[in-house]
């Protein structure tokens, strides 16, 4: 995975009513053949990475490539009013 701007999203929630997103950036990308296929290090801004460790939601983030925060923000709550 190339360095650059993603954005982390994860929903949760008995009704998916929970969102986690923080925007970052991959600094280092790693090809362990015994974890994810995915291995990205991301910095995020100081704070954000706090509620993703405390109030998990489960065990996937869904990374998007680029800095999407305020477009999928919006989506979500088209459907959660």
């Amino acid at each position: 995975m190339p360095p650059g701007p993603v954005t982390l999203l994860r929903l949760g929630g008995a009704a998916l009513e929970r969102l986690w997103l923080a925007e970052g950036e991959v600094v280092a990308s790693g090809s362990e053949p015994d974890l994810c296929r995915t291995q990205a290090t991301v910095r995020l801004p100081a704070g954000v990475v706090e509620g993703l460790l405390t109030d998990p939601l489960g065990n996937h983030l869904v990374l998007v490539r680029g800095h999407h925060g305020d477009r999928l923000r919006a989506w979500w709550e088209m459907f959660v009013g």
